[in-house]
């Protein structure tokens, strides 16, 4: 899902490229006055200089069209993806085995403990985790000195919760 994002704002950022930097005129300040006489372009230099610009407006609009067509199928994409996990009302989970206090270099057992009261028979359940901690004063944060691991009796070997917070493999 990141990759996609990553991919639709680098389209958006190549589309749009074009069309700012011909938007943009630089200023140039000068102490000295400008010299009055200017040669005026011919009408060959006025008509290359159109068709360059009509040649960068195209491939902007171009680029323009190809992030559209990336963001809505990477909109699709979630859409289809996000139906397949819902969340469920029916599931209960009960926590036990807080401490109050965890030791540095020390190890704590709890016990997540998830009920299905949805009358439903579930194929996969996922459990999103998150870990918050402080220093004595309550204003440092120390959440990246947690290494958050899960098991299952069935399965008992540890495993680590990654950057997504999920356990995956309940009641397997």
């Amino acid at each position: 899902m990141k990759i996609r994002r990553v991919l639709a704002t680098a389209v958006a950022v190549a589309a749009t490229t074009p069309a700012v930097l011909l938007s943009v005129t630089p200023a140039f300040a000068d102490a000295s006055p400008m010299a009055r006489t200017q040669a005026k372009p011919t009408l060959e230099e006025l008509e290359k200089a159109a068709a360059a610009a009509q040649e960068a407006y195209d491939k902007a609009l171009a680029a323009k069209t190809a992030a559209a067509d990336a963001l809505a199928k990477a909109r699709e994409e979630e859409e289809n993806e996000n139906q397949n996990c819902v969340a469920e009302p029916g599931l209960t989970t009960v926590l036990t085995g807080v401490p109050d206090s965890i030791t540095a270099g020390t190890t704590t057992a709890l016990s997540l403990r998830v009920s299905n009261r949805s009358g439903k028979t579930m194929d996969n359940v996922l459990a999103y985790t998150f870990t918050h901690a402080t220093d004595t004063s309550g204003l440092k944060e120390t959440d990246r000195l947690l290494h958050l691991q899960w098991s299952t009796a069935s399965s008992p070997k540890w495993h680590s919760i990654g950057g997504d917070h999920l356990i995956d493999g309940i009641g397997r």
